[in-house]
């Protein structure tokens, strides 16, 4: 490659961010870049071994394999290269939002079920939650794995993007794993978050103590925003004496997060006998700050009334070993209302917990904003299922499979970087329909990004990703049989606290 080449590839992005993955040590880091840009541009193969077609990949098929499989040998290589990606992926994002490493980072964490029915040499499979096409059944178990995956979200044009994938174990649960995922982000010394307010974001499976109280214990940076089940209880702090004396109380009134007070009628545990409770509600205590604004919402574009209360220093129950005596959080009530009609956008009203040391940095606004953005991961999920292949690859062997997710990983923010440089991609039919979403100079989507990489790689000058010529090789000996692979059941999960 001559000077004025290497040149070209350096000021590209696509080609820069390539040329770091090559120089970074990885086996067969051609074959992998190659990899990468058949699958950030990916829409029509349906298997990983489809992407060899691609014309961006250079290689022979069976180096898709060589370029999976040699990626991590084992499972201590694997956590380099997965803290190797984690900066690499960091530093892309700090570059191409103008951001500094101080700046406060939102993230989202959440997981998604990956099938793997028919991939019988895999082991450790479980059963798993998938969603039910069928209108009146809500969801169906299949076996395969559940991925978690950290990321980092509230981008421009709704992306969200992994710093963090790594596959569910059979002891641990996602909880668990995510605890793991946040330890590994949050004391990397190359990242340097040690100082940074870490906002993340999380659905009602997260808003548990197992995740929240060792969270707010080792990281005083950290902030959770989680969705709490309406209905839930919470209780006011009791202060300390003023004289310094010794006190045991550190509960007081409990109120229920719902909108009004009531009566409301359980059933007894192995019987038909009833009994009834009467919940107070949060709403007897005065909340300590009400913002009330206005916001557009819908592609209709309608005028929608947000109203949010915030209630300080609330304390959950402790249970199961997790003390949350001394760790008071806020509550926020959310209520939406068409403005024109003064009905309800939804049937009930929506509580968050804001949880950890640095919550009140967070202002009662931001956090409905932040939480709002934590949808954006869902758009993700669907698209690396669809176009980057996150649920496709049937390999043999565990390993693979992990190598795997952070290849995705590296193409989502891949795909990223082309969103900036590619344009639309529009069919005949398309070309006539008014695109009131897009605006001048806006990032394109993770989808449209996708369909528009195709053209723009054509324009780059990829020979410095090419393969030397083989000088062939023995192949496998006449007569010669590979032993079958040992095939694995189903695991039956036992119940893991937490």
């Amino acid at each position: 490659m001559t000077e004025e080449n290497y040149l070209e590839v350096l000021t590209n992005k696509i080609n820069s961010f390539c040329h770091q993955l090559v120089s970074s040590g990885f086996r067969r880091s051609r074959a992998l870049a190659s990899l990468l840009f058949s699958l950030s541009s990916n829409t029509a193969a349906n298997s990983v071994v489809g992407l060899s077609l691609s014309p961006f990949f250079q290689h022979q098929y069976a180096s898709v394999f060589d370029a999976i499989k040699h990626f991590a040998l084992n499972d201590e290589q694997w956590r380099r290269a997965a803290a190797k990606i984690r900066r690499i992926c960091f530093s892309t994002y700090l570059s191409e939002t103008n951001r500094e490493a101080g700046d406060r980072l939102i993230t989202t964490i959440d997981a998604t079920p990956r099938p793997a029915m028919f991939s019988e040499t895999l082991p450790y499979r479980q059963s798993i939650v998938m969603p039910n096409p069928d209108p009146h059944q809500a969801y169906r178990l299949e076996v395969g794995y559940n991925l978690s995956f950290l990321n980092v979200s509230h981008f421009e044009n709704k992306w969200s993007l992994p710093l963090s994938v790594e596959r569910v174990g059979i002891e641990e649960t996602s909880t668990q794993c995510a605890l793991r995922q946040f330890d590994d982000l949050l004391t990397d010394p190359v990242i340097g978050l040690k100082d940074t307010l870490v906002v993340n974001t999380a659905d009602n499976g997260y808003a548990s103590l197992p995740f929240l109280c060792p969270l707010y214990e080792r990281h005083e940076n950290l902030v959770n925003i989680a969705r709490l089940k309406r209905g839930s209880k919470t209780y006011t702090s009791v202060a300390a004496p003023s004289d310094g004396s010794y006190h045991r109380k550190y509960y007081g009134k409990h109120h229920y997060n719902i909108l009004a007070s009531d009566v409301k009628s359980y059933k007894k545990d192995g019987s038909d006998e009833r009994y009834e409770v009467a919940r107070r509600s949060i709403s007897e205590r005065k909340a300590d700050e009400t913002v009330i604004y206005e916001r557009q919402m819908g592609r209709a574009q309608r005028t929608v009334l947000v109203k949010i209360e915030r209630f300080n220093d609330r304390l959950l129950k402790s249970y199961g070993g997790y003390s949350m005596k001394d760790k008071p959080l806020d509550i926020l009530r959310i209520q939406y209302t068409d403005q024109r009609s003064g009905n309800p956008i939804y049937k009930n009203e929506m509580y968050l917990v804001i949880s950890g040391k640095r919550r009140r940095e967070v202002t009662t606004k931001q956090a409905q904003e932040y939480y709002v953005s934590r949808s954006d991961i869902e758009a993700f999920f669907r698209t690396a299922k669809r176009n980057l292949l996150l649920d496709k690859f049937q390999p043999s062997k565990i390993q693979h499979l992990d190598n795997h997710l952070l290849i995705v990983q590296l193409a989502s923010w891949m795909t990223y970087l082309t969103a900036s440089q590619a344009e639309q991609c529009l069919n005949p039919w398309e070309r006539y329909l008014p695109d009131k979403d897009k605006k001048e100079n806006e990032r394109l989507t993770m989808s449209r990004a996708i369909r528009a990489a195709a053209g723009y790689y054509a324009t780059l000058d990829l020979r410095w990703l090419k393969p030397p010529k083989s000088t062939g090789g023995t192949g496998r000996k006449k007569g010669a049989r590979q032993t079958p692979r040992k095939r694995h059941a189903r695991v039956r999960k036992r119940p893991v606290k937490g």
